[in-house]
């Protein structure tokens, strides 16, 4: 499995907008910009959201050079540098993101921030008679960045069906579905725990897709082991059933030993039903979903979208001891996999002495893990006893990782997202 502020008090307000982009700030670009930007812009939010912050700022500067009037990339900027603790830099890229697009969404954002970050912004408002009483908050409808469709929460998109249903196979418990890859067919496993679509350079030939070319655009490392590789950012069609997707931002690894995954930069605007028992998925538009209400005969579990990584984040009982996990359909090694030694303990495990090493497999390579039993995980209706989890060997502990909730935790029941209302509806079957 693939796993890949606060210097002025500020970090609330500022992470809160991140990914707003809507058309009052398309309206404010220019009509057109050159064949190379969006990628180069593309590249900066991979690395800002892979807290690359320095990596981010540079190459945001060096777009912002030929593409000025961009308000999207100069609040990413203004982010960026507040991060590193620039912070003249970040009021300047705060300020020209208000000048750009002052009525806009992430304009807002902007000048609450310059608010309180810079009292001779208040002082220049005021001389132009203009209202320095905070923004109103746009509300929490902003897009993914690597989306580029219509407000995915209430607009049909056109270019894909409203509904529709894709078979799919258990293939060592994982949910594999027959994709196509820039028109050449590729086994891959659905993944609401990968942020991108991800698949390696060895997989690419093996279908015949050209590969990416040029410098990589960054190093990766998996949820299975400390090991890192290279990776490169391409954008390719992707088809899955009858919905066909172009110019999905792909994350391609120099080498992928496991299976190529179908995340979130694909799933975007989709919630899914995944009926165990048919072996189909069904896929809906956010739009249709909020127009069906609850899910008949089911219980609803809440979880908190993060926007930066595609993180679907639920809170798990272990041993009557709650916390966040992903939930992470592409997990089958465990009803739970803990990342490191830390992330159980902060669940107040300990691997005892009689745990069964064995061997698993990611995206980076493989790895050991300690598979054991414990007492209770609880999730919403889905109550387990005496059910396995593992523990990976060999990886530093990172506390900002989470552990994996898995596939056999919720073997038996058919479940749907709603990525609307924030809510996991469990059906029993």
């Amino acid at each position: 499995m693939h796993r890949s502020c606060e210097k002025f008090g500020l970090a609330t307000l500022a992470l809160a907008c991140l990914f707003a982009f809507n058309a009052q700030i398309c309206a404010a670009a220019p009509a057109a910009a050159p064949a190379a930007a969006p990628d180069k812009r593309t590249q900066a939010v991979t690395l800002y959201n892979n807290k690359d912050y320095r990596g981010a700022a540079n190459l945001l500067d060096e777009f912002m050079e030929t593409n000025k009037r961009d308000p999207w990339a100069a609040y990413y900027a203004a982010l960026a540098n507040q991060q590193i603790g620039n912070t003249g830099k970040a009021r300047t890229y705060y300020r020209h993101v208000y000048s750009l697009a002052p009525t806009s969404q992430i304009g807002g954002y902007a000048k609450n921030i310059l608010l309180k970050l810079d009292p001779s912004f208040a002082a220049s408002l005021a001389a132009a008679g203009t209202s320095t009483a905070p923004a109103a908050d746009p509300g929490a409808g902003a897009t993914n960045p690597f989306s580029t469709g219509p407000d995915e929460d209430n607009v049909i998109d056109p270019s894909i069906p409203a509904e529709c249903r894709v078979r799919f196979e258990r293939g060592a418990s994982a949910i594999e579905v027959d994709a196509y890859v820039d028109g050449r067919k590729l086994k891959m496993e659905l993944d609401t725990g990968a942020p991108t679509v991800c698949i390696g350079k060895n997989q690419l030939s093996e279908i015949g897709v050209p590969l990416p070319t040029g410098a990589a655009d960054g190093v990766s490392g998996g949820s299975s082991n400390a090991l890192v590789q290279k990776f490169w950012l391409m954008k390719t069609t992707i088809k899955l059933g009858p919905i066909e997707r172009k110019n999905v931002v792909v994350k391609v690894l120099d080498y992928n030993s496991a299976p190529p995954l179908l995340g979130q930069t694909f799933l975007h605007g989709l919630d899914y039903t995944i009926d165990q028992g048919g072996g189909e998925i069904v896929f809906r538009q956010k739009a249709v979903t909020a127009k069906m209400g609850t899910v008949r005969n089911s219980v609803s579990v809440p979880f908190e979208y993060r926007e930066a990584g595609n993180r679907i984040v639920v809170q798990l009982e272990v041993n009557g001891k709650s916390g966040p996990v992903i939930f992470d359909t592409g997990n089958t090694a465990s009803a739970c996999t803990f990342r490191s030694f830390g992330e159980a303990s902060n669940f107040g495990l300990q691997v005892p002495e009689d745990a069964v090493r064995r061997r698993h497999s990611g995206v980076t390579g493989g790895g050991n893990s300690l598979v054991f039993p414990v007492k209770r995980l609880k999730l919403g209706p889905i109550d387990r006893s005496n059910v396995e989890v593992s523990v990976n060997e060999g990886v530093p502990n990172n506390f900002e990782m989470l552990p994996l909730l898995g596939q056999p935790f919720w073997q038996g029941y058919e479940y749907t997202i709603d990525m609307k209302k924030k809510l996991i509806y469990f059906v029993r079957r």
